[in-house]
């Protein structure tokens, strides 16, 4: 018992010496905390109702029947609409939430059928159109309504199912992937279409089935990626340590 009492009596000890001490220090430590705490969930309140405010659209993309050009052309496409990537000045990103919009591309299988869309801001419609008829001549880009309000909003239930899932990469951003340009036959060096495994399921789905697949896409500062994927690389080298590398900072 008395070695309990006097533990007891040493933690309250201990206890009353930082709280006397805080007395004298609180009014250093509290104001970045909360200046911390405030600042992200402001941030993410203005930002939300940003968004929320933007008149947003969705554009079907209709290909020609028979695309005989390289992939390579997409990627023009991608540097072309780059250019949304502006300077926001402190006042509207901090105190309205303005922020870079996102672009949401997105590949839809109804029944069988399959379909190209993009989601963007209003404004955004002529970048997208200029840089879709730059590449395909050919093409159609028309706006159209929703699709995701032909279901209903309380699912599941006894007439529908749904599942989700997010896809992450699982290695860090620098890391390559396989692109388009490896997709090539090694024999003929004919192109593969990249996208035929998934086009060969969207086009099997039965009546009333769907599959929604959606990418988003916003701009980023080259600079910015240069740095920290040039930082990985030193790692990976064995020339920097991760804990100084900024990989984890990938936006």
């Amino acid at each position: 018992m008395d070695i309990i009492s006097s533990t007891i009596k040493d933690v309250a000890e201990v206890a009353g010496t930082l709280g006397k001490a805080f007395t004298y220090v609180w009014f250093i430590i509290l104001p970045p905390f909360f200046y911390w705490a405030f600042k992200a969930l402001w941030m993410d309140h203005v930002r939300r109702r940003y968004w929320g405010s933007v008149d947003k659209i969705l554009l079907e993309i209709i290909p020609p029947q028979n695309i005989e050009k390289s992939p390579k052309l997409m990627e023009s496409f991608f540097s072309g609409i780059h250019g949304v990537d502006t300077t926001i000045p402190n006042n509207e990103k901090y105190l309205k939430g303005r922020f870079i919009e996102w672009f949401s591309f997105e590949l839809v299988g109804d029944s069988g059928e399959i379909h190209f869309y993009v989601r963007i801001p209003k404004w955004d419609k002529g970048i997208i159109e200029a840089n879709i008829y730059a590449q395909y001549p050919d093409a159609q880009v028309v706006e159209v309504d929703d699709y995701v309000d032909k279901v209903p909003r309380i699912v599941p239930n006894k007439h529908w199912e749904i599942w989700g899932a997010d896809a992450k990469l699982t290695e860090e951003d620098p890391m390559p992937i396989r692109t388009y340009h490896r997709f090539q036959e090694d024999v003929t060096g004919k192109m593969i279409d990249p996208l035929s495994s998934i086009f060969e399921i969207l086009g099997k789905l039965g009546p009333n089935q769907k599959v929604w697949f959606q990418i988003l896409v916003n701009p980023v500062k080259e600079s910015s990626y240069y740095s920290k994927a040039k930082d990985y690389v030193e790692f990976i080298a064995g020339r920097k340590e991760k804990d100084l590398c900024r990989v984890p900072a990938f936006p």
